[in-house]
């Protein structure tokens, strides 16, 4: 009879003999990752589960038909599913692995290339989805800028209220992830991903076809609400499928496809605003991408989340044993809204005050991200206004800060070998200020590209 693997209490410590042939083979999947998943479980229980006790017994619900309430199990860990050490093909990090794949009697060996290939395109098309989803989610919030000129005049009203309906939008960013990110943790990636972005679509839809002024605006808060969905989940979705060794490069793809949206959605917006199809069509287009992109999710993304992926695994056994009583630590959190509005709301307040490198950073990249939007605004006023140019031309001036994105884009996909050897260096322990560097090197650049 083979032990059973605890992963409740995972240690650094362990053997590492009986980890070497797993530490040859598997694609950065070692302690280090299974003690993350149990943080995982660790944090979702603290974020979004209730830290109350058992009930006391004289308050327990009747059986019914006068039945005695049945003995607690004996031993509830024994009950409790697990995976099947680190080379368990169920983690989305072990999804593309040959070489464990081929020590498992079901896979043929024959057909174990096909298989290998096939998986990893499968986990290349799955980063091109999200990533495009984020694009697009980020490619409707400014894409209003183009519509603001006919939006004021159709409306009858000034440029600081047409103005609104890029603000609101960013607004809902920021409002989202307090709901996004722990329900990511609650009941897995996929749901909350696709929610999202089903609902953006919606609400696109609901402005391009608005009426009125009020529509619009509140379309559009809720548009952006839901489309931080993607913006939220997408990276957890990524550090579920990739180990540390290659996360830097998908991170380096979602980060370009977060900051080029809004740079393109100027000139696109902006020459389609100019034809004969109207303002309106901004957000038909945007919604026709946001829905498109949802259904493809829909159709290919699998759930990522280690816990509610034991949630699955634990019902197939149910049904397969009759065993009722099996389940996963996932099924054991109760949901106390209370404590989860209290924790998600006042716990990213009390990090920034007692964490000075996270205020530090969060403030830069606030100030970044703010000065994007603030482009949309100040590019038409130089372009449109002082050199004449129409909404469209005016708005290919953005495409130099898209050529400048997937330049940095390329430079940290190529620094990417550098980071892999020193983490296999340092035994694949990730230090963060190994980020630093460059990113160092792009703040000092960008000051420069400002001025210049």
């Amino acid at each position: 009879m083979e032990p059973r693997h605890d992963y409740d209490t995972p240690s650094l410590e362990d053997d590492n003999d009986s980890n070497s042939e797993s530490s040859n083979d598997t694609i950065g999947l070692d302690d280090l990752e299974l003690t993350r998943i149990n943080t995982y479980r660790l944090q979702q229980k603290t974020t979004v589960g209730s830290v109350a006790g058992p009930t006391a017994r004289e308050r327990w619900l009747p059986m019914g038909a006068g039945k005695e309430h049945p003995p607690l199990l004996p031993d509830s860990e024994a009950y409790t599913v697990e995976f099947d050490g680190a080379d368990d093909p169920k983690l989305p990090l072990n999804w593309p692995n040959y070489k464990r794949y081929a020590r498992k009697s079901e896979y043929p060996i024959i057909m174990m290339p096909m298989e290998y290939v096939s998986l990893t395109i499968r986990r290349l098309f799955l980063v091109a989805i999200l990533c495009y989803n984020t694009f697009a989610c980020s490619f409707a919030s400014a894409v209003f800028s183009a519509a603001i000129p006919d939006v004021i005049q159709e409306f009858h009203t000034n440029h600081v209220v047409g103005s609104l309906g890029v603000t609101l939008y960013v607004l809902g960013f920021a409002a989202g992830p307090t709901i996004w990110a722990p329900g990511s943790e609650l009941i897995g990636r996929r749901a909350p991903l696709l929610i999202g972005l089903i609902g953006c679509g919606i609400f696109t839809v609901a402005c391009a076809a608005a009426k009125d002024l009020q529509t619009i605006m509140i379309c559009r808060f809720f548009a952006g609400l839901f489309a931080a969905s993607p913006i939220s989940v997408v990276p957890a979705v990524f550090a579920d499928m990739y180990s540390h060794v290659q996360r830097g490069m998908v991170m380096s793809i979602f980060c370009m496809a977060v900051f080029i949206g809004p740079f393109a959605a100027p000139f696109v917006g902006g020459f389609i605003a100019m034809s004969t199809l109207g303002w309106r069509w901004t957000m038909w287009v945007s919604a026709i991408m946001i829905l498109v992109g949802s259904l493809v999710a829909l159709l290919c993304l699998n759930e990522t989340y280690a816990p509610v992926i034991l949630v699955q695994k634990a019902a197939t056994l149910r049904r397969q044993t009759r065993n009722w009583a099996i389940h996963a630590k996932q099924e054991e959190v109760e949901i106390d809204f209370a404590a989860l509005i209290c924790t998600n709301f006042t716990r990213p307040i009390v990090m920034l005050i007692t964490e000075p490198i996270l205020f530090l950073i969060s403030l830069y990249i606030s100030f970044i991200y703010g000065l994007i939007y603030a482009l949309l605004g100040a590019y038409p006023v130089v372009f449109q206004g002082v050199y004449q140019m129409n909404m469209g031309v005016g708005g290919l001036a953005f495409v130099g800060l898209i050529v400048g994105e997937l330049l940095g884009g390329a430079l940290m996909l190529f620094l990417q070998r550098s980071y892999a050897q020193k983490l296999h260096s340092n035994g694949d322990r990730p230090v963060p200020e190994w980020r630093l560097p460059p990113a160092i090197l792009g703040a000092v650049i960008f000051a420069i590209g400002m001025f210049w």
